[in-house]
C-alpha cells in the first residue's frame, strides 16, 4: 500500500512564512522611514501606489499569512478556550511590554520634558491602552513634537487590535460550527472584497480599513480551509501575478486578496531550504514590527537638522539594525518565555494521574 504524499499547504510542512513576515515588517519600516523623516515618497512608492503603498501591501500580506495560520490553529484545536489562550499569549505580552517601552522611548525623545510627557498620560490610559491594544493612548502633544510626523508614538500598533478582533471572530464562528459550512467563509470573503473595492464611496473613514483587512484575512483562512484541494502549480502562480498587474486598471481588491495570498503561499512553500530556516525557530518579525515606529521617531528626534546624518538610507539602516535588536530581545525575553509558559500550563492541565 503506497503512502499518500503530504499536503503541500499543511502548516506542519517546512515553509518560509516566518521569513516573509520578517520581510513584510522590514517593508513597513522602510515605508515609514520616508514619512517619519519628512523625505517625501520612498523609491518604491510608484510601484505600489495602486495598492496604497509598500507599507500597506506589506500589512495586507501579514493579514493573509495570519488568516492562513490562524485557521490552521483553530482546526488543530477546535476549542475556543485553548485557541484564545494561545492567541492571547502570542499577542498580548509582547504588546504590553512594547507599549510601555514605546512610552519610555517617547519620553526620551521629549528631552528635558520627559517627566511632563509621562505625567501627561493618565493612569487609566495605561490600562486602557494595554488591555484594549490601543496605541493612541500614548499620543500626547509632547511626544516627538518637533519631528516631521509629530505626536504619534507608535503608529504601527493599530493593526494589532484589528488582528486580535479577527481571532475573536474565528473563535466565535468556530464555536458555533460555522467552519463546517465553508461556503459561509466564501461569502464573507467575497463580500469583504467587494466592500473593500468600493469602501471610499460607501463607508465612513473610521471603518474603511475593516473590509480591506477582512478580505485578506478571509482569503488566508479560505486557503487553509481548502488546502487539501488547492494545486501547487507554477503556471497558476504566474497567472496570479498577471492578475495583479491587470488589477491596477480597475481595483486591486478584486484580485489581490486571492491572487496575492496564493503567490505568498506558493513562494513560501517552494522557497529554498535556507530561506525556510530564516525565522523558523526564532521569529523576531513581531518584535521588529512593534518597535520600528517609536525607534524611528526617536532617531529622527535626535538627528534632525544634521545634513549628513539626516539621510533616508542612513536612517533606515540605523533603524533597521536597532529594531533587529529589539526584535531579538522581545522574542528571547517576552514571546518565547510566554509560549513556553503556555505549553507548560497546557501540559499541567492535561496531566492525569493514570497517564
Amino acid at each position: 500500500m503506497t503512502q499518500q504524499a503530504p499536503v503541500w499547504l499543511d502548516r506542519q510542512q517546512p515553509n518560509a512564512l516566518n521569513c516573509f513576515r520578517l520581510i513584510f515588517a522590514t517593508a513597513v519600516l522602510f515605508d515609514h522611514n520616508w514619512t517619519l523623516g519628512g523625505f517625501g515618497h520612498n523609491p518604491l512608492s510608484d510601484l505600489f501606489s495602486p495598492i496604497g503603498g509598500l507599507g500597506a501591501a506589506a500589512v495586507d500580506g501579514f493579514f493573509s499569512i495570519s488568516g492562513f495560520l490562524i485557521m490552521g490553529s483553530w482546526l488543530s484545536r477546535r476549542n475556543a478556550e485553548s485557541f484564545l489562550r494561545a492567541r492571547v499569549v502570542r499577542i498580548w505580552p509582547a504588546f504590553a511590554v512594547a507599549f510601555i517601552i514605546s512610552a519610555l522611548i517617547a519620553a526620551l525623545g521629549s528631552g528635558h520634558q520627559w517627566l511632563q510627557y509621562i505625567r501627561s498620560i493618565p493612569g487609566p490610559s495605561w490600562l486602557v491602552g494595554i488591555f484594549t491594544l490601543n496605541q493612541t493612548e500614548l499620543n500626547r502633544a509632547l511626544s516627538f513634537a518637533h519631528n516631521p510626523y509629530p505626536t504619534v508614538v507608535n503608529g504601527s500598533m493599530w493593526t494589532i487590535q484589528i488582528e486580535f478582533i479577527c481571532y475573536l471572530v474565528v473563535a466565535l464562528v468556530g464555536s458555533i460550527g460555522g467552519f463546517r459550512r465553508r461556503w459561509l467563509v466564501i461569502i464573507f470573503t467575497s463580500f469583504s472584497i467587494c466592500l473593500a473595492a468600493s469602501e471610499d464611496r460607501i463607508l465612513p473613514a473610521a471603518w474603511m480599513h475593516w473590509p480591506r483587512f477582512a478580505s485578506f484575512f478571509g482569503a488566508g483562512a479560505l486557503f487553509y480551509l481548502f488546502h487539501m484541494r488547492i494545486p501547487k502549480n507554477g503556471w497558476l502562480a504566474l497567472g496570479c501575478v498577471a492578475s495583479l498587474l491587470t488589477g491596477r486598471y480597475f481595483s486591486h481588491f478584486f484580485t489581490m486578496p486571492i491572487a496575492g495570498t496564493y503567490i505568498i503561499l506558493y513562494a513560501a512553500y517552494t522557497a529554498p531550504d535556507w530561506i525556510k530556516r530564516i525565522g523558523a525557530k526564532n521569529d523576531i518579525s513581531y518584535g521588529l514590527y512593534l518597535y520600528a515606529f517609536p525607534v524611528q521617531q526617536f532617531i529622527f528626534s535626535q538627528i534632525g537638522g544634521s545634513e549628513w546624518f539626516n539621510n533616508p538610507w542612513f536612517s533606515f539602516a540605523i533603524a533597521f539594525m536597532c529594531c533587529l535588536g529589539f526584535g531579538w530581545l522581545s522574542w528571547l525575553f517576552v514571546e518565547k518565555p510566554s509560549k513556553a509558559f503556555m505549553k507548560a500550563s497546557i501540559n499541567r492541565h492535561c496531566w492525569h494521574p493514570n497517564a
